[in-house]
């Protein structure tokens, strides 16, 4: 079933560093395989899957396979913009100009806005943000060329760390654990060094956020980020 998403001027930045998240999301159902191919058409980020990503459509695509090329396009263009905002957010949101390459033109100014934040605050991130369960909800050729492809995708920042610009990074085990408490088993002393941190720390974690990508281009291999926007409908997040 396909859900009807509006667009609304809100960058992905403005939601993580104002910590306006869904959490406990899901895991979606992966994208189907390619007809004829036997490969997976995306694998979620941080799994053990070896199997090689599959390559980015580069060509107008039949209308049997619109959604298909639209779900590893996206899959691509949104895994490269959260690769260099965190690159970007790591140094304190210096430098947004980095990002005007990934984004469309209109859509630029709220990047610039998001990484201000972090600026502003003085925080910087240490860690990788991952996409999955992506799934199109519009894919469409514009009158004219190009393509119009609208996702709502499950971004987890859960093991990224938002901390002070001038802050050191934490002591190794507080990353090796972040996510695992529950099932905690390793030693006392570990134990210690991690309660230790926590106590002395205005650190935190970031969460796992449902959020709405619209993304243009002339195919489905040089797509840019539109916009973004948070989903707060029923989601696989």
């Amino acid at each position: 079933m396909q859900l009807v998403i509006h667009r609304q001027r809100l960058g992905l930045w403005t939601l993580v560093s104002l910590v306006v998240l869904i959490s406990g999301c899901a895991t979606a159902p992966d994208i189907p395989d390619a007809p004829g191919t036997g490969e997976p058409g995306t694998s979620e980020p941080g799994t053990s899957d070896a199997q090689p990503r599959p390559a980015a459509v580069i060509a107008q695509l039949p209308a049997d396979d619109l959604f298909y090329g639209a779900a590893l396009g996206a899959t691509k263009a949104i895994e490269a913009y959260l690769e260099r905002s965190d690159v970007i957010t790591s140094e304190g949101g210096s430098d947004p100009r980095r990002m005007a390459s990934l984004v469309t033109p209109q859509w630029y100014p709220k990047e610039e806005e998001g990484f201000a934040r972090f600026t502003a605050a003085q925080e910087r991130t240490l860690g990788q943000t991952t996409v999955d369960g992506l799934q199109v909800q519009l894919a469409r050729q514009v009158p004219g060329g190009g393509l119009d492809i609208g996702v709502i995708a499950c971004v987890d920042a859960t093991k990224v760390l938002v901390l002070g610009l001038e802050d050191g990074d934490p002591p190794a085990e507080v990353l090796q654990w972040q996510g695992e408490w529950e099932s905690f088993d390793g030693t006392a002393e570990e134990w210690e060094v991690i309660e230790g941190f926590w106590a002395t720390t205005s650190a935190r974690w970031g969460q796992r956020n449902a959020v709405v990508f619209w993304l243009v281009g002339e195919n489905t291999d040089e797509l840019l980020v539109d916009h973004t926007e948070q989903w707060w409908g029923i989601s696989r997040c």
